[in-house]
């Protein structure tokens, strides 16, 4: 694998490096209030700091998640809109961006879980609780347990979900 001279700050014009900077603020502060109002508040899906994801890069992402969760068959098309919303980091209001999770309760929380510790694509702060606001899945941590207590230690069918990322600029 290659080194990506998209990603040298030595190449950027001041323009793009405001830019990049002005990303990496929003997004710091994004996490910073997540993390504050944990206990208090509940906010959308926010991505967690990354440099090397632009917004344009987080878009494309979200994008792919989008497609790939939808050619799976396992939530609505049509609502590319709110997808992206959905993980815009913002407080929920009284709109609430919700959908109906199509696929096997268990591979939710195996996809969050991959986004959040694996792919280091979205913060941790209050999963479980942001499954159930906005897929209508209830007790995800007990979906974890039984799954990682099985033989395997993974859900039935998590190759659909693994093959799904790995399409996935990341």
């Amino acid at each position: 694998m290659g080194y990506d001279h998209s990603y040298d700050p030595r190449k950027w014009s001041e323009s793009e490096m405001d830019d990049r900077f002005t990303d990496l603020y929003d997004s710091i502060m994004d996490e910073v209030k997540e993390m504050f109002y944990s206990n208090t508040n509940t906010t959308y899906f926010t991505y967690k700091t990354k440099t090397k994801f632009t917004k344009e890069k987080k878009y494309q992402i979200t994008d792919a998640l989008y497609s790939g969760l939808i050619g799976l068959g396992y939530i609505e098309h049509s609502r590319k809109e709110d997808w992206h919303k959905l993980f815009c980091g913002k407080d929920v209001d009284s709109n609430i961006i919700q959908f109906k999770w199509k696929g096997a309760k268990n591979l939710l929380p195996y996809l969050i879980s991959k986004l959040a510790h694996d792919k280091h694509f979205i913060t941790e702060v209050n999963l479980h609780k942001k499954q159930k606001l906005f897929f209508g899945v209830n007790n995800t941590s007990q979906l974890v347990n039984r799954y990682r207590d099985s033989k395997k230690g993974l859900p039935k069918e998590h190759e659909l979900i693994d093959n799904m990322l790995s399409f996935i600029e990341w």
